[in-house]
């Protein structure tokens, strides 16, 4: 059994692309704004944090901000094995 989808006039292409773009750049412009403002307020908590003296919340917000994680087990485990 097949399905018969009618396409709409060619006009109503051009507008259907014309507003995604424009909704796709109002998107990104937003998660622009979103993640300049969350990494703004890490950075608020990072120095709330170093004015405080608490060097356990500055590290983990710094390991947040510099992408770095802890390696699994598994991992620190492999290195010392010998091939």
């Amino acid at each position: 059994m097949t399905v018969q989808i009618s396409r709409p006039a060619a006009g109503m292409d051009l507008d259907l692309e014309e507003i995604y773009r424009s909704k796709n750049k109002e998107v990104k412009s937003r998660c622009t704004t979103d993640k300049k403002q969350w990494y703004e307020s890490k950075a608020g908590e990072a120095k709330e944090a170093a004015t405080r003296g608490d060097h356990r919340t500055l590290n983990t917000i710094v390991k947040v901000l510099t992408g770095r994680r802890m390696q699994s087990q598994q991992n620190k485990d492999d290195r010392w094995q010998i091939c």
